[in-house]
């Protein structure tokens, strides 16, 4: 029975459609799957993440400038709605509510921790 895929580096062969699975995606590829399984891609792509280290930092620091600009440019664009949302009295009560359960919380856990190391018995050998 012919394969519907076969890897071309490992020769992996897929003869069901479950099969399919194995083998990466590609919409325009014979049955949704491209002829390379994805263990095969996956060692592929790191051997060229490796090989051009260069083009990836590249590619990263861009992506890091652009995605500052945008943050820069929105912040920009919404700032009366930052400055309301900060300044709504109802949302800084709720924060300082939070804060002083999440403060009092802290605060027990804390007590409990120093009460049980505490509570030892001073006769009890440690082994």
């Amino acid at each position: 029975m012919k394969p519907l895929r076969k890897c071309t580096r490992c020769g992996k062969e897929a003869h069901t459609i479950d099969e399919l699975s194995l083998f990466e995606k590609q919409k325009t590829g014979l049955h949704g799957h491209r002829n390379r399984c994805l263990e095969c891609n996956n060692i592929l792509a790191k051997e060229h993440y490796h090989a051009n280290p260069d083009y990836y930092k590249a590619q990263r620091l861009a992506r890091k400038d652009w995605i500052h600009e945008y943050n820069h440019r929105y912040y920009q664009e919404h700032i009366s709605y930052f400055r309301d949302y900060e300044a709504d009295p109802i949302r800084v009560a709720k924060k300082r509510m939070l804060d002083k359960r999440y403060n009092q919380q802290r605060k027990a856990e804390r007590h409990r921790q120093v009460f049980k190391s505490r509570s030892r018995s001073p006769y009890r050998s440690s082994w």
